[in-house]
């Protein structure tokens, strides 16, 4: 897919300066009926092929102002080297020096996903000719690989593939993990699982957000204890800082029930002095402002968010930008635009 965007779930904002010029598309909508499932799924499929209409589009392509033809367009196949546990994994060929989520900033920049298959293989067809950053994330791992200046040339791609050697980051011996790495929130309470009200019963997450009451189900707040409470039932799938003026309480809000507490007990005393603990906070989306927006100064209406760590009464703060801001929840979303922050101190012994 290129260049398909929107600030609802807090991709960045097109940024309309003086000669912006953007060809979205072309697309394509196919309709099939009278047959099998399995047979219909496969003429679909069929459609679904990059080179299907090629030649329509090359003939026309004069007429359409942005649009690359065939002859500068080649393949991008590479070969993953996969961390241990990886899986589900992705391959994004966008903007050299920007995180691809922010697809924006150059408005002749073209961005394609692929899935890597379970053998870390990849083919991205019809990529316009030039140089990206190939980023390459998976279910199940921390960060993700990137790398800029990798180049795309026109033809057809039957070269040598692109090797990455995945290297995940790691920050030593790893103490406890809440929740899976996929960039979601849907292992936790109201995400993924099937609702039982429904006849198709589908995900939880589905359903308005107004529909679960979090001072209800979490009427002492949350309280985790690793190794004991289970993510999906003692883990909420958001974080809310406020709760209120929904279906479920409407008419008033309830303030601060955003203390979220973790309880961790070593089974053995640990000889840490004078080493660093790295305490990673992975969100699949978060709210800091009351609007979407790159452009503007931060305001009283467009405001960064403090997100405040406390171990054992020492505090340490991460400041999420107010130009991140999605709105996951209001939109049935589960995942919006990632952000994650590394929170490292100087550890004591812990007995």
């Amino acid at each position: 897919m290129t260049d398909y965007l929107s600030n609802h779930r807090g991709a960045s904002t097109l940024n309309l300066t003086s000669g912006f010029d953007r060809t979205f598309g072309p697309s394509f909508v196919y309709f099939n009926r009278d047959g099998d499932v399995t047979a219909l799924l496969a003429d679909a499929e069929s459609k679904a092929d990059p080179d299907f209409a090629a030649g329509f589009y090359d003939d026309i392509a004069d007429h359409i102002p942005g649009y690359v033809s065939s002859a500068g367009r080649g393949t991008f196949n590479g070969q993953v080297d996969w961390p241990a546990g990886a899986s589900q994994g992705k391959a994004v060929l966008s903007e050299v020096g920007r995180d691809f989520q922010d697809n924006v900033g150059n408005s002749s920049v073209h961005q394609y996903w692929a899935n890597v298959s379970s053998s870390g293989t990849v083919s991205i067809p019809r990529v316009v000719a030039g140089e990206y950053r190939l980023t390459v994330y998976a279910d199940g791992v921390f960060g993700q690989f990137e790398q800029d200046g990798v180049h795309v040339q026109a033809g057809d791609g039957d070269g040598a593939p692109f090797i990455i050697q995945w290297t995940p980051e790691t920050h030593g011996m790893e103490l406890f993990r809440l929740g899976t790495p996929d960039k979601t929130a849907g292992e936790y309470r109201h995400g993924f699982t099937p609702d039982p009200d429904h006849t198709n019963h589908q995900e939880e997450y589905r359903q308005y957000w107004g529909v679960y009451d979090f001072p209800t189900d979490f009427p002492n707040g949350v309280n985790y204890t690793i190794g004991q409470s289970d993510p999906s039932q003692d883990w909420n799938y958001v974080h809310y800082s406020r709760y209120g003026g929904t279906r479920t309480r409407p008419g008033y809000v309830v303030d601060n029930v955003n203390v979220w507490t973790i309880n961790w007990t070593p089974d053995a005393p640990l000889n840490v002095d004078g080493k660093n603990a790295t305490f990673t906070v992975q969100l699949a989306g978060v709210r800091t402002a009351s609007g979407n927006t790159d452009l503007v100064e931060a305001s009283s209406n467009y405001s960064n968010v403090d997100y405040t760590l406390d171990v054992n009464g020492n505090e340490v703060v991460w400041t999420i930008p107010y130009n991140v801001s999605s709105s996951c929840t209001d939109r049935n979303g589960i995942a919006c635009y990632n952000v994650r922050h590394l929170y490292v101190r100087a550890f004591e012994s812990c007995d």
